[in-house]
């Protein structure tokens, strides 16, 4: 649907303007996407993935869309040695290679996480959305998910948007 697509369109543009910018303060470092990777996985992560170095290890963060449908999104977290993961399957991958997938355990950030419920801006069939909701939206949670994910990530403590996963 056309509506969906603008509706995207927003949403990506607040989470690149509200939320990015506080991944930024945290240290946070953005890792674009390239080659066969970014072909394959850029419309689920279309920001890429974000990293972070804390002495011995490296904090991992993936903002995921859906492919189709209204725009919602998650987060994924995790923490990796400098020095690389050892996968069950794939053997040792280095820091810079790992995805949140592969970890255990790792953290998602839902709306609602008992039921996985992504962040969504509230669709009201008798109003109209624009532009400015999503914004809005994203502002309002964009703080507490940026301090949720240093708890989880540094000190292993849950927020009320936190899943720990494997």
């Amino acid at each position: 649907m056309k509506k969906y697509k603008m509706y995207r369109r927003w949403m990506l543009n607040a989470v690149k303007n509200e939320l990015v910018p506080k991944l930024g303060e945290q240290e946070f470092e953005r890792v674009f996407l390239k080659g066969e990777e970014k072909k394959q996985l850029e419309q689920f992560y279309p920001f890429g993935k974000f990293q972070r170095f804390r002495g011995d290890v490296v904090d991992i963060l993936e903002i995921q869309f859906p492919q189709y449908g209204y725009p919602e999104f998650r987060i994924g977290a995790g923490t990796v040695a400098k020095s690389g993961y050892e996968h069950q399957i794939f053997g040792h991958i280095a820091a810079k290679d790992v995805w949140v997938g592969y970890l255990i355990p790792y953290y998602s950030f839902y709306a609602i996480p008992f039921t996985g419920r992504w962040f969504s801006v509230p669709f009201y069939s008798f109003r109209k959305l624009n532009e400015e909701d999503f914004s809005a939206y994203v502002i309002k949670i964009s703080a507490a998910l940026v301090n949720e994910i240093n708890e989880a990530l540094i000190h292993d403590r849950r927020g009320k948007h936190t899943r720990k996963c494997g």
